[in-house]
């Protein structure tokens, strides 16, 4: 049998191999799954044990189909491997495999290419010219390619038509490998050309998903951070107005009720617990800032139901200059992220959060500090997002980090001791 021969073993590893070191030029960039050294050697020999036993039969159950049996199995396998080991949702992984396949595809048109140029026959797994076929390739895919995934998060947002085209180039690949097979068996001059012709297709693929792909996912964070500046608007508009009603009515009914003399002593003393917790959605937070007071105020209330302790010591004179979105946006953001990890705490005397604002020497300081017992992970300064929709879900902190740089300040977020803080410093400037 073809494949029992040792040789054939050897030219199964030394594809695995090269399909296995392509993924790794994309997969490299991003962060890696809890015990990655474990998982991923484990898994990495596991899998390369399940390509050498399957991979003969694969083949020739596919003999007749565009796709190999070796190719479809590898590609199956990788893709389980890397999503296994490192912190990417399905789409992102199958995005950076079809990549590899196509990086791998494009080292092994060059080399056949590189063989009928210098007339070299066979399939030599340590050829020297096979080395530098590869490594040019994979060099050239690194440089242009798998460099522009370092600091993104979700990187097939808004792709999927790009990874299905990406996809359809790859199988016309195949197809014409398979016709050149059939009809150029000499390695003639069309042979070159029919494989340059794959290599260009490969080309192709790899370009249109990567090219401006960093511009594009930029573009795409910019359009959902205002959108949520906007909507943060609208709900700032609304809270004030609504608050202002409850206020109104609240002080009003006080009144009312101050109104009532009950001889009965019990009726007496629910008639003043309704006046006192009327009294908490009367009470304002009185911060010299009428945005912060209502940001604060309505998320004291959001504390008091969650059994969290909230203190505050807030200058909001020295944030005036801000827009009054951007203050909203700011600190709504902050708190609201705080108060959401904090209501998931089970000993309620750990459920602490503290904020304070002062301003010195024309410098805004901000810092708010909650307790944190997790480990969070950290991606260009930021923390991500615990949750399965990490695009979406992490633009809470994209927000803060794009109004600290639209005042020109500084941001810094540390989880440290069972401590997770966000400290901010703006220059104050002359309101627009």
């Amino acid at each position: 049998m073809f494949y029992s021969s040792f040789s054939s073993y050897i030219m199964l590893i030394a594809y695995f191999f090269q399909i296995y070191i392509a993924n790794l030029l994309f997969f490299m960039m991003f962060n890696k799954r809890k015990n990655f050294i474990i998982k991923f050697s484990i898994g990495s020999i596991l899998v390369l044990g399940l390509f050498l036993l399957f991979a003969p039969i694969l083949n020739k159950l596919l003999s007749g189909f565009i796709i190999g049996g070796r190719t479809a199995l590898s590609f199956l396998l990788l893709l389980g491997l890397f999503y296994f080991c490192f912190q990417r949702n399905f789409i992102d992984t199958l995005f950076c495999s079809v990549a590899a396949l196509l990086t791998q595809n494009m080292g092994a048109n060059l080399y056949d290419i590189v063989k009928a140029l210098l007339n070299i026959e066979g399939f030599q797994p340590l050829s020297i010219y096979m080395f530098l076929s590869f490594i040019f390739i994979y060099f050239l895919t690194w440089l242009f390619c798998s460099r522009q995934l370092k600091g993104l998060e979700n990187i097939a947002v808004n792709r999927i038509m790009t990874l299905v085209i990406a996809i359809i180039a790859y199988f016309l690949a195949c197809y014409f490998f398979m016709k050149i097979a059939d009809y150029f068996p000499n390695r003639g001059e069309m042979f070159i050309y029919c494989h340059l012709l794959i290599l260009i297709c490969d080309f192709f693929a790899l370009f249109i998903m990567f090219n401006d792909l960093k511009k594009r996912y930029l573009i795409t964070e910019n359009m959902m951070i205002d959108q949520m500046m906007e909507d943060t608007k609208k709900r700032y508009q609304l809270e004030s107005q609504t608050v202002e009603m409850i206020n109104i009515k609240c002080h009003d009914l006080k009144h009312r009720l101050d109104e009532f003399h009950l001889n009965d002593e019990d009726e007496a003393k629910s008639l003043e617990e309704v006046k006192q917790s009327i009294m908490i959605y009367e009470s304002i937070a009185k911060t010299n800032n009428p945005v912060t007071d209502l940001v604060i105020s309505n998320k004291a209330l959001i504390c008091e139901k969650n059994n969290i302790i909230f203190t505050y010591q807030v200058d909001g004179k020295s944030i005036s200059f801000m827009n009054k979105t951007d203050i909203s946006a700011l600190f709504g953001n902050i708190l609201d992220n705080a108060i959401e990890y904090l209501c998931k705490i089970e000993n309620k005397d750990n459920r602490v959060l503290n904020m304070k604002v002062h301003s010195n020497n024309q410098i805004v300081g901000i810092h708010v500090e909650n307790y944190c017992n997790s480990e969070i992970k950290f991606l260009n300064g930021l923390p991500l997002s615990t949750k399965n929709d990490a695009f979406y879900h992490g633009f809470g902190t994209k927000s803060i980090k794009y109004i600290v740089n639209k005042y020109h300040g500084n941001l810094a977020i540390t989880n440290k001791n069972n401590l997770f803080s966000i400290d901010i410093i703006i220059p104050i400037q002359e309101k627009n």
